[in-house]
């Protein structure tokens, strides 16, 4: 009795809240403000003593939604980015002293390894460096211009080609932290040894100062970002190794989230040292004090900013702080379009959608792969087929339809059934499969999936680097267009409101996308790892194979392996954007809040 009265004088405010929620732009600040606290005063007093879970349920949720919806906002602004590089990294760049403490001193020693080997062995240099570049520059200091290797290239291509393969260094070196930092010592040790090797085969020679005032103007960031991102590397695999109170899942979250944290820091070093080297390093003719003087400036910037920085601000204390409730979800509860929920979450769904349904998409993406690969064959040859540099090079290859215009129709038909299977599944989660009438909805919704295909994968026609980047930003809004067509009348927003609801969520959508590529680059990466090269190699060793035989199975089995990862990650891609569109639309329509809403106050 007491809580029937408790709602019937409450109702007027609660729909008060409502209605200042749904237009929470109009209005005043402070009366928002003033009646989310009576909200949540309201549910801390059902708390303590109503027992109906439905007014506290829903409570909660009117409170968790206007909060998410304030929240959101305020990460928008540009405050966040300076947050980010004054206070988030500086603090993350602190817990991770030790790692990268323990990143620089291995650096070190590669790099005495490599200079010690090299004054024993005249050919260590050969070894590490390769005879070509090596009977290269011995060339180039003949010709009296030690260095013209910087000088040959045009310089935007030059930049394009050297900060690529930096980003893809410094990325491997911090993703081979999930190997237990044993990948992340190995690059590490790589590098370092290279650089050691590198450095003294111009000292052996006597141009230490010469090839010093010039390498090192670019390498002094280059060399710092490959030590920040092993220590990113390490962080990631003591998150594996140690987890401490954590459940292991949990700690390599936090591990994970912390690693690419410090190599988001580093993206401009290696930017800035892609352009110096560019752009300035092939000017050997300036003189040698301003080149010191920028070496200078660089190790300075460095050890300020990435050292020194972080330590002060610790002894102050950071006046940042994490919400420990927004990082790490780990609810396994039952995956629903309804009401607003986390990234994180998301992310997490996601996931248990896949692996919910990949007895479905397993099959699909193995006969879609083996047919792909069939077409593959027919269009080059066995001859065309090609594992040098797999993940980066292959895959470009499969997709470059500018040379092979029969892949598209495959890659189009293939995109397009698994994109329709992904958005069928997303959007009847609630009702079973017999119900939902698959034969009706894929002849309605196979066609526009086929379109959405063909615009995902037309870019790629260009032969461009931005292909990728093109059919990453198309993939949103395709797959919203997608999920609004399929879904229940009620749930539909059309064109206009698609875009609508992109805008909602527009950062967050790119940040998933990301974190996706992610997991995509582990996922393909497997192959680079030596694991599938092992298992082709106990095969030859146990069946006599005729060499140019092998070479074909080794090559089949490593692109269908490839092809199969790539069609098996379309689901996760599309699950994950369907979900973000009920997720958005339930920002900007509240329809479950409502409901919700409706159902308690009658």
């Amino acid at each position: 009795m007491r809580e029937t009265q408790f709602i019937q004088q409450n109702k007027e405010k609660w729909r008060a809240f409502e209605d200042g929620f749904k237009r929470a732009e109009q209005m005043e600040p402070e009366k928002l403000t003033q009646l989310f606290i009576e909200i949540t005063d309201d549910l801390s007093y059902a708390r303590t003593h109503y027992n109906n879970r439905s007014v506290r349920a829903y409570l909660n949720q009117l409170a968790q939604s206007v909060y998410f919806y304030i929240y959101k906002n305020r990460i928008r602004h540009w405050q966040k980015l300076t947050t980010f590089w004054k206070e988030e990294l500086p603090m993350v760049l602190f817990n991770s002293r030790r790692e990268l403490l323990f990143s620089a001193i291995l650096f070190m020693v590669a790099m005495t390894i490599g200079i010690v080997s090299s004054i024993h062995d005249p050919d260590f240099s050969r070894f590490i460096l390769g005879d070509r570049y090596v009977q290269m520059t011995e060339e180039n200091i003949a010709s009296g211009d030690p260095l013209k290797v910087y000088k040959e290239m045009a310089q935007g291509e030059m930049f394009v080609a050297i900060t690529l393969n930096n980003l893809e260094v410094a990325f491997m070196t911090f993703l081979l932290g999930i190997t237990l930092a044993g990948g992340t010592a190995v690059y590490i040790l790589f590098n370092g040894v290279m650089v050691g090797t590198f450095q003294y085969f111009f000292i052996e020679r006597g141009l230490f100062l010469e090839s010093f005032l010039t390498i090192w103007v670019h390498g002094t960031l280059e060399i710092a970002a490959i030590i920040i991102a092993g220590a990113a590397g390490f962080a990631l695999g003591r998150s594996l190794l140690f987890p401490g109170t954590y459940s292991r899942v949990v700690a390599f979250r936090k591990g994970a989230l912390k690693a690419f944290k410090i190599f988001l820091g580093i993206t401009p070093l290696i930017v800035a040292a892609g352009i110096l080297e560019s752009f300035f390093t092939r000017y050997t003719d300036v003189p040698d004090v301003f080149r010191a003087l920028i070496i200078l400036a660089e190790l300075s910037f460095v050890v300020v900013y990435y050292v020194l920085q972080p330590a002060r601000k610790a002894a102050r204390g950071f006046t940042f702080q994490e919400r420990p409730d927004e990082l790490y979800y780990t609810d396994a509860g039952e995956v629903s379009t309804a009401g607003i929920k986390k990234d994180g979450q998301l992310f997490a769904e996601s996931f248990r959608l896949l692996a919910r349904h990949i007895r479905t998409f397993a099959p699909w993406a193995l006969l879609l792969a083996l047919v792909s690969f069939s077409m593959y064959v027919y269009a080059l040859g066995w001859s065309g087929l090609t594992t040098s540099d797999l993940v980066f090079r292959e895959l470009i290859g499969l997709l470059h339809f500018r040379r092979y215009p029969s892949m598209i129709i495959v890659h189009i038909l293939a995109m397009g059934i698994l994109i329709a299977m992904s958005v069928h599944k997303t959007v009847y989660l609630d009702v079973s499969e017999k119900a939902t009438g698959n034969a009706t909805f894929f002849m309605r919704t196979l066609p526009v999936a086929f379109l959405g295909a063909i615009a995902l994968l037309l870019p790629f026609y260009l032969g461009s680097i931005l292909a990728g980047i093109g059919a990453l930003l198309l993939f949103p809004p395709v797959i919203y267009l997608l999920t609004s067509f399929a879904a229940r009348k009620e749930q539909r927003t059309g064109f206009f409101g698609c875009i609508r609801l992109l805008g909602v969520q527009f950062s967050n959508i790119l940040l998933m996308l990301l974190a996706l590529l992610l997991i995509s680059t582990i996922l393909l990466n497997v192959l680079d790892l030596g694991i599938t090269y092992l298992l082709l190699e106990l095969l030859k060793w146990n069946i006599p194979f005729d060499a140019a035989l092998l070479n074909n199975i080794n090559d089949s089995v490593l692109t269908i392996i490839l092809l199969f990862l790539c069609y098996l990650q379309i689901p996760l891609y599309t699950f994950a954007m369907s979900l973000f569109y009920f997720n958005s639309r339930e920002i900007v329509y509240a329809s479950s809040l409502q409901q919700k809403i409706r159902d308690v106050l009658g």
